[in-house]
């Protein structure tokens, strides 16, 4: 059986509310390892922490989840990473997968 578990990524650069990346980093291996202990064999990586999403996903934030996904690759787990971004139309704004990559081998 398959249990996917969910690592919320801090705030990412270019937003307000970055401190580093070394606190983004510490914070998803240890989130990382406390899923996998708990029996979890797959995790998503979401860019929870940026708020509002931005529109359009910048480079820096590209960058931002693929050293996460490297840093999460110590642990056993499959990871996927899932970028939110901001669409909008008309007068509503939804916040919609962008991307959904499977972790470098």
């Amino acid at each position: 059986m398959k249990i996917i578990g969910m690592v919320h990524l801090k705030a990412l650069p270019g937003y307000g509310q970055h401190t580093s990346m070394v606190d983004v980093i510490e914070y998803a291996v240890e989130s990382a390892k406390i899923l996998e202990q708990g029996g979890v064999n797959e995790i998503l990586i979401e860019n929870t922490g940026d708020d509002p999403h931005q529109k359009y996903v910048t480079p820096e934030i590209i960058s931002a989840f693929t050293y996460v996904a490297l840093e999460i690759k110590s642990t056993e787990i499959d990871a996927k990473i899932q970028i939110f971004t901001r669409i909008f139309s008309s007068n509503t704004s939804n916040t919609h997968t962008l991307c959904n990559f499977q972790k470098p081998q």
